[in-house]
């Protein structure tokens, strides 16, 4: 370790800190808004986007409660899930398929059952984030949670990516109301004709005067495309930075060699081959990358807990993929120095003896 921090190792040492800081935060927040954006990965190419609103003034919110969109797909006799997705992260659930489960994500407790959707009974799964929100009762200690005026025991608490979302299953109060709001997104999945089950779904919406929008659910490609244009700018600028930064990284990576040449020219007269000089130099250098990816890293997470932004540097597969992308572009810039140091007349020379 003391070779790494000679001066000429720290220059090197700093620029590739630069640089493995800046592909962080871009690799880092690409992911966390991929995320974000695609909400859980059961949603795949049967599952339907269904945009429902009221034409005007002439629904009220307990016509909408009433409504039966559950019936109406219990009585297709077909296995399905639909999600409805909220303000703040509320999601209603409901199931018969058992093909949404979020039971990798449970730190404590269990996930929606099939009864849960059967029965008289409001339940919900927490995230952890969403603690605070719960309350318990002396009597027996059960917790619950509160949403739009309607109490929900809570029987599991969710960590990962459901950490600040809140599940509530889809079930009825006493007086036989739904009890969620029937204006919203929902996503419906169903392994049987699904596109043609929502075409049905939107006819028969629309006899209660609301207007109903229905389509296919984006492919990740579609995702990834709308958010390069949503942040181009930010990327652009990201990118440029990077180019920039490797500009100086190639520069401090001739500085640094011509520094080590006594050191390879020595090892080269008394009998080192190429191939094993050129392993021992890219040996050395990848410790100072490695090094300098550790501080990046410790850095972003800094920037992370001060800012309160999200840079997943706590998610192993971020911290690996931009340490590939470093140690690529870094092995890329010292073999390009190696080539052009081989090149050299002094090198020739040698290679004359």
């Amino acid at each position: 370790m003391s070779k790494i921090l000679r001066k000429h190792d720290l220059f090197l040492l700093s620029i590739f800190v630069a640089c493995s800081f800046f592909v962080c935060l871009m690799v880092g927040s690409f992911s966390y808004q991929l995320r974000q954006t695609m909400t859980t990965n059961v949603y795949d190419k049967n599952t339907f986007s269904i945009l429902v609103n009221s034409f005007g003034e002439s629904t009220t919110s307990s016509q909408n409660n009433d409504l039966k969109l559950l019936d109406f797909l219990n009585e297709k006799n077909i296995s399905f899930f639909l999600i409805k997705e909220t303000y703040e992260n509320v999601n209603y659930v409901f199931d018969n398929s058992d093909r949404f489960e979020l039971d990798h994500l449970l730190l404590t407790g269990r996930f929606f059952e099939p009864s849960d959707f059967t029965v008289e009974k409001n339940v919900s799964v927490v995230g952890e984030k969403k603690l605070s929100e719960i309350y318990y009762k002396s009597e027996n200690d059960t917790a619950f949670i509160m949403k739009n005026g309607i109490e929900y025991e809570v029987v599991g608490i969710l960590g990962g990516d459901a950490q600040n979302h809140v599940y509530l299953n889809m079930a009825f109060t006493q007086n036989g109301l739904y009890t969620f709001p029937i204006q919203g997104t929902y996503y419906f999945n169903s392994s049987e004709s699904t596109e043609e089950i929502v075409r049905e779904l939107m006819f028969d919406l629309n006899v209660y005067d609301l207007s109903v929008n229905v389509s296919p659910m984006k492919s990740t490609l579609d995702y990834i495309v709308d958010m390069v244009n949503e942040y181009k700018i930010i990327l652009i600028i990201l990118v440029v930075s990077i180019l920039a930064i490797l500009f100086n990284a190639i520069n401090a990576t001739h500085y640094w060699l011509l520094v080590k040449k006594e050191e390879l020219v020595v090892r080269l007269l008394v009998g080192s081959t190429k191939s094993r000089l050129t392993c021992k130099v890219i040996g050395d250098f990848s410790k100072i990358v490695v090094f300098a990816f550790v501080i990046a890293v410790m850095i972003t997470k800094a920037v992370q807990l001060t800012f309160s932004v999200n840079f997943l540097v706590n998610e192993m597969i971020a911290i690996i993929i931009s340490l590939i992308i470093v140690m690529f572009l870094g092995v890329i810039i010292v073999s390009y120095s190696l080539f052009q140091f081989y090149k050299s007349d002094l090198v020739g020379r040698i290679g004359e003896i």
